[in-house]
């Protein structure tokens, strides 16, 4: 545990030092900044890929590429046609499990500072804070693959480009198909929503979450029916939505904890979203993703039988390591400024625990292929 946090200090220092200086990192410290991020990048994305027997679902994902040989194999359905892909890709290649790792690790890791770098005010503080929700991204799975692609979407949905957007969800979907809920984020993007029709959502969402959970299950039965969905996908959606089963890394507890933060960003968005929006050119259309994903959130987040759902949400949280930072530049005495990072820093660390505390024994301690 000393290690992500070690790294995440680190990493936060490092934010705090460039983003003093300059907005962006590749503006204002050249040296030092670039250096010092290109460092931390290839450390985790090692880390990702010397990994052995660590991080969630490792048997199922390790037992997949060595006892497949073929692309018949491969493409058997367990698991989405591009993971599959690239699994049986490093087979034929290179043989080795470890080379998958690193090559996944640089897709996530690479595609998230990417993503990052283009899109925030503050880079290297909104890394810092991607960090310590997915520890470094060193521990990827299907959807953290999925996630990575699909954010990079985020600067075709603001350019109006809609067949780029389509075309890089599409291909996130083939690696997880929770993702084709990102659809909804480009007609979300565009649209005039008002915080007052947000709340009302939100509160409506809240009461049908609380005491409406047949109901969802009718809902999503109705519409899988009238939609002609069937097959496979059909079963993956409702192991998603409706899977009555229990998850420890989305217990209740940990639901309603969840439940409480986003309304507490919920209000905070809302609150500051006039002065976001003069701040920062894609703080409106991320605030109306942002604040209709909690809408989804709140009708799952009170029954453990829908914690499938609710992870599907888990793309758009993304967004928070955009926009949390915008707000230090909302002030301009450096005292507030230098509070405002020390609540990321905090809020970072926290989310960072809670991370590794849902499957403490497949992230402590590190082990490697080394050890």
């Amino acid at each position: 545990m000393i290690l992500y946090f070690g790294l995440a200090t680190i990493l936060f220092l490092i934010a705090v030092c460039c983003s003093t200086k300059e907005m962006k990192t590749n503006t204002g410290v050249i040296g030092f900044g670039k250096i010092a991020i290109f460092s931390f990048l290839l450390i985790t994305i090692i880390l990702g890929g010397i990994r052995w027997k660590a991080g969630t679902d490792w048997e199922n994902y390790y037992n997949f590429f060595i006892y497949n040989g073929t692309w018949k194999e491969f493409n058997s359905g367990i698991f989405e046609i591009s993971y599959s892909f690239l699994n049986f890709l490093i087979k034929k290649y290179f043989d080795s499990y470890t080379v998958l790792l690193l090559i996944i690790s640089f897709i996530v890791i690479f595609l998230r500072y990417r993503t990052i770098k283009l899109l925030a005010l503050f880079p290297i503080m909104s890394y810092y804070l991607f960090f310590c929700d997915n520890i470094g991204g060193i521990f990827p799975v299907r959807q953290t693959i999925a996630i990575s692609i699909a954010v990079t979407s985020i600067y075709f949905i603001h350019k109006k480009n809609m067949l780029a957007f389509i075309l890089v969800t599409i291909l996130a979907a083939s690696f997880h198909l929770s993702l084709l809920i990102w659809f909804i984020s480009y007609p979300l993007y565009h649209r005039k929503i008002s915080s007052s029709n947000i709340i009302i959502l939100f509160i409506t969402a809240t009461v049908i979450g609380m005491i409406g959970s047949n109901l969802i299950i009718w809902i999503v039965e109705k519409s899988l029916i009238n939609g002609n969905i069937s097959g496979s996908i059909a079963s993956r959606i409702k192991i998603y939505i409706l899977g009555k089963y229990s998850d420890s890394s989305l217990s209740m507890l940990r639901m309603i904890f969840s439940f409480i933060k986003r309304m507490v960003f919920v209000a905070l968005f809302i609150i500051l979203r006039p002065k976001l929006i003069q701040r920062y050119s894609y703080a409106n259309g991320l605030i109306n993703i942002y604040l209709f994903s909690n809408v989804i959130f709140s009708l799952f987040a009170f029954n453990e039988a829908f914690a499938p759902m609710a992870r599907m949400v888990t793309p758009f949280l993304f967004i928070e390591v955009l926009l949390l930072p915008v707000i230090i530049s909302l002030y301009k005495d450096a005292h507030i400024k230098y509070i405002i990072f020390l609540l990321l820093y905090i809020y970072g660390l926290v989310k960072l625990n809670s991370a590794i505390s849902a499957y403490p024994e497949l992230y402590t301690p590190y082990r490697s292929i080394l050890d």
